[in-house]
């Protein structure tokens, strides 16, 4: 996995993260240099969240252009929805990550990708978070910063 998809280097918000109702962060959207992401969390697991998040991803790519305009321009659109419980059981991962493929894993384009980020299924503790990947290391901290002070979090 390429921890560049998580940390971008220079970020601009296109859209303002927002609470909507209870289980859900309203989507929000942030560009770098040459990508675009839709960034959402989730404390619930809606029955129609797979389709959503395709379409999504494909209104954050479909929305660049307008008629007339180059495809060149495009950038990749990266969605990424961190998941409080997990949406995918087995296999037991952190991070799950869809992209343009054919039935043999021959890619396409990398241009349209999806990311799950299951909490629920990080290694990382509160013995071990420090040696664990920067991945491991932030969904530790998405999944627990409620349980300490800001100093604490800081350390």
């Amino acid at each position: 996995m390429d921890d560049r998809v998580f940390f971008p280097l220079q970020v601009r918000f296109l859209s303002p993260p927002r609470c909507r109702f209870a289980g859900r962060i309203e989507p929000w959207q942030i560009a770098d240099q040459g990508r675009r992401f839709n960034v959402e969390m989730q404390t619930t697991l809606p029955f129609n969240l797979r389709p959503r998040l395709v379409y999504y991803a494909s209104r954050l790519y479909s929305g660049q252009l307008q008629v007339g305009e180059n495809y060149q321009s495009l950038q990749t659109a990266i969605s990424i929805c961190v998941l409080e419980r997990p949406l995918i059981i087995t296999p037991r991962q952190l991070h799950h990550e869809f992209r343009l493929r054919d039935e043999r894993g021959l890619a396409f384009c990398d241009d349209l990708q999806l990311h799950l980020l299951q909490l629920s299924h990080s290694d990382a503790s509160v013995h071990n978070v420090r040696d664990r990947p920067p991945l491991e290391q932030w969904s530790f901290l998405l999944g627990n910063a409620h349980c300490y002070e800001t100093d604490q979090l800081r350390r």
